[in-house]
């Protein structure tokens, strides 16, 4: 009923799949085109659909490469009915990532749902009216924020003029925006308790939770992250406030029956807390890859801290955003040396002792809070792959996908894993991007 009011709105309405659509994303082009030679404003999600984990998903290229060809055209041509003779020049395109953020989200508990394997639920009236009515329920603030913007034409130019990305122009311009979304986005109060709370996998007090989140926030303030709304989170009535707000919505338990109130995840709730501490995560990603690499040496003097940072990266390079391997190195070495290594360089290097030194000297640990959830998904399916006869046809990946929610789930009763949030078809299907990778999922190839 709202499409003739949206359309007339300015809101362009794209089909699904337009792959086999020729003509159609002709006339799409050359609408783009239109709107980059006129000047127009643009918005739309550059991940494509909504994350179902609270992390930015995986940038979409479609409309950023119309936008891009649009602009090549529009300034090849220079025409001058629109820009006016010798103003090819300043014809630009300014592309801005925009946050979104929010202290609670209603719909969360249903695309949780979904990543257990359930179905999505239709967008028809009924469940217009059930969306109307819960947001008569508030659930807190919403944060808008913007990232820095990037001139297309002077980062189309360098690009190209850079041999190892000159055929990648888009896709590394669509992981510029994704970096700088994620910059943009401040940290807010509900995933840092979510970020405690799941990683203590028991009831905490509310001193308990302080002391989790005073060196977390020291960090957070030394690398220059936002807090949304500029709340303080080293203050007791901020964390508490966010406590009774988590509770009302269900979110989390209170048993206040003993000498003092305690806090845990309510029962089958991992995935959305999960949801809100992942709205956070790419703040810790690189320190909490740093402490695996120190546990690395902790554990073989033979292994090379950065080597083995590097190695991380590679296997979790389908879940995070991360920057060149040469800026990775060097988030690496400031990660270090505020852990309190005297690394001078990337050439830096320390044996069993001192890597122990320095983990146990650290007021901060991120690594089980930030990696564990995925690395359990990851064990999961490497698990279900290796247990594969050997067969000359490809692996049958919607069967597997369900035979891991199953086995993450008797895992889970198990202690095998540490928490329900591994137990989703987002990450077990993330893990099998990284096995198809390696080439494990095709036929003829021995999993174990």
């Amino acid at each position: 009923p709202f499409g003739q009011w949206a359309s007339r709105s300015g809101v362009v309405f794209i089909r699904r799949n337009i792959r086999e659509l020729p003509v159609y994303r002709l006339t799409l082009r050359s609408y783009i085109a239109e709107l980059v030679r006129s000047r127009g404003n643009l918005a739309w999600s550059i991940e494509g659909g909504r994350t179902r984990t609270g992390k930015l998903r995986p940038p979409t290229f479609g409309i950023l490469k119309y936008l891009v060809d649009g602009l090549d055209e529009a300034t090849r041509t220079g025409d001058p009915a629109v820009h006016g003779p010798g103003h090819v020049d300043a014809l630009d395109i300014q592309v801005i990532g925009v946050s979104i953020v929010y202290d609670q989200l209603h719909e969360v508990s249903l695309m949780t749902k979904e990543a257990r394997g359930a179905g999505k639920r239709p967008e028809n009236l009924r469940w217009l009216v059930h969306l109307a009515r819960q947001q008569q329920r508030r659930l807190g603030r919403a944060y808008l924020d913007f990232g820095e913007p990037i001139p297309l034409r002077q980062r189309l130019a360098e690009l190209r003029a850079d041999p190892a990305t000159a055929d990648h122009v888009v896709e590394r311009i669509a992981l510029d925006v994704a970096h700088r979304i994620n910059r943009a986005t401040p940290v807010t109060a509900t995933a840092v308790v979510s970020l405690a709370l799941l990683g203590a996998d028991r009831a905490l007090t509310l001193d308990e939770m302080l002391a989790t989140v005073r060196p977390l926030a020291r960090y957070l303030s030394r690398q220059g992250w936002a807090v949304a709304g500029a709340l303080d989170l080293t203050d007791r009535t901020t964390i508490r406030r966010t406590l009774q707000e988590m509770v009302s919505s269900h979110l989390i338990d209170v048993f206040d029956e003993g000498t003092e109130p305690v806090w845990q995840i309510a029962r089958n709730r991992d995935l959305v807390a999960a949801f809100y501490r992942n709205t956070m995560i790419h703040t810790l990603v690189h320190r909490a890859i740093t402490e695996m690499a120190l546990q690395a040496v902790v554990e073989d003097a033979s292994v090379d801290v950065f080597t083995e940072a590097m190695r991380l990266r590679e296997l979790l390079k389908y879940e995070f955003y991360f920057p060149s391997r040469a800026r990775f190195g060097d988030e690496v070495l400031t990660e270090l040396r505020l852990i309190g290594a005297d690394a001078p360089d990337q050439h830096w290097a320390c044996g069993s002792d001192r890597a122990k030194e320095l983990l146990a000297r650290s007021d901060l640990q991120v690594a089980h809070l930030v990696l564990r959830p995925y690395l359990d998904a990851y064990l999961v399916v490497a698990d279900r792959l290796a247990a594969e006869p050997a067969d000359p046809e490809p692996v049958d990946q919607e069967r597997l996908l369900t035979e891991c929610l199953g086995v993450g789930e008797q895992w889970l009763l198990q202690h095998r894993i540490a928490g329900g949030e591994s137990v989703s078809l987002e990450l077990f299907r993330t893990a099998l991007r990284v096995a198809d990778s390696r080439g494990l999922l095709a036929g003829g190839t021995d999993p174990a």
